[in-house]
């Protein structure tokens, strides 16, 4: 916890510093701020790689347009004066957001999340560390999602295991005000044939994570459903157009992916998300193979392929208004009431 509050203070430091430092580099713009502080916090705590990972992220995805553009020592009309009268954006996307008014005209997945974290202090706990190093919190950028677009009805999780997830993000949801009508809980809960997993147990270890989801969920208990069905299976108990969010994270070869959004995405109402994890993950973990089908065929890409096929396929026909990856975190916004991509 020292560390900690020694490193963000260094990093507040620099950054009113910055501020009063009016000739070293004329920078108008929060990013290059940040970058130095990147830097300054490097040297004194290089342990701290959670709060450096958020800090890059925020440089990389321009979420400060939602922000403050410019310090207190430069004026909008010398830094957007065509052509400008000093350096004062590091990348080109600030010059277009904070001049033209950018954030009015930006995806509508990543404004309304960085929208919703620009006031709250969740922006301090979007990473958490593991022993891979720095991991984005899934549970916070799911309920500032669904909180920024009002997503309050039903909610299918697919692929649960031991209900950790499904009881973190039903708390951030319970704590913005946007808990879920209904929160489904979709796991076949046994071992499945033809797939390398370290969370495909045997069936006696499965019995005992439902038992463990259900303890999970306790607080929450008036809201969950527990279906013990294959996600195929499940599908069948939902009408279309009544589910506004799923998210995916069963089996993650590139066949089980696709049949899972192919057979949820009609269940979605438009404005709806699904969502999922795992996306970009080259390196699949030891001891599993992600490139062999539930029908013992292998095929490569997993997770990242079938997503990527299903967004372009839905964006040509205008099933899908847009797409964001934030980490291994997927999410498709549904824009009309298209069901069949032409698989």
């Amino acid at each position: 916890c020292r560390l900690v509050v020694q490193s963000l203070s260094v990093c507040f430091e620099v950054v009113l510093v910055l501020r009063s430092w009016r000739a070293v580099g004329k920078r108008c713009v929060i990013p290059s701020r940040v970058a130095t502080c990147i830097a300054v916090a490097k040297r004194v705590c290089a342990g701290m790689r959670g709060l450096l990972f958020l800090a890059a992220f925020i440089v990389r995805t321009g979420l400060t347009l939602n922000r403050t553009c410019f310090s207190n020592h430069y004026e909008a009309g010398w830094c957007c004066a065509e052509p400008s009268i000093v350096p004062c954006f590091d990348l080109a996307y600030t010059r277009s957001g904070c001049c033209h008014g950018e954030p009015a005209s930006l995806p509508p997945l990543p404004r309304a999340f960085a929208q919703s974290l620009a006031t709250h202090p969740d922006v301090l706990r979007i990473v958490q560390s593991s022993s891979a190093g720095p991991k984005v919190r899934r549970d916070v950028l799911l309920a500032h999602v669904a909180a920024k677009f009002g997503l309050t009805g039903d909610f299918v999780e697919i692929g649960v295991q031991a209900g950790i997830f499904a009881a973190r993000l039903l708390d951030r949801l319970n704590e913005l005000g946007a808990s879920p009508r209904r929160y489904w809980l979709v796991d076949p809960w046994r071992q499945q044939d033809s797939w390398v997993d370290e969370s495909n147990v045997p069936s006696a270890a499965q019995a005992k994570l439902l038992r463990t989801t259900t303890s999970a969920v306790e607080p929450h208990w008036s809201r969950v459903r527990i279906v013990a069905l294959e996600s195929n299976l499940a599908t069948r108990l939902f009408e279309p157009a009544t589910l506004d969010i799923v998210y995916v994270d069963a089996r993650h070869d590139y066949c089980g992916v696709r049949e899972d959004m192919e057979s949820w995405w009609p269940k979605i109402r438009v404005g709806g998300i699904m969502a999922g994890d795992d996306y970009g993950a080259h390196k699949t973990p030891q001891g599993e193979r992600w490139t062999v089908c539930g029908n013992g065929s292998r095929v490569r890409g997993s997770v990242e392929r079938a997503v990527w096929e299903f967004a372009q396929r839905g964006l040509a026909i205008g099933a899908v208004e847009d797409v964001m990856v934030f980490g291994r975190q997927w999410l498709l916004l549904k824009r009309g009431d298209v069901w069949d991509l032409g698989v």
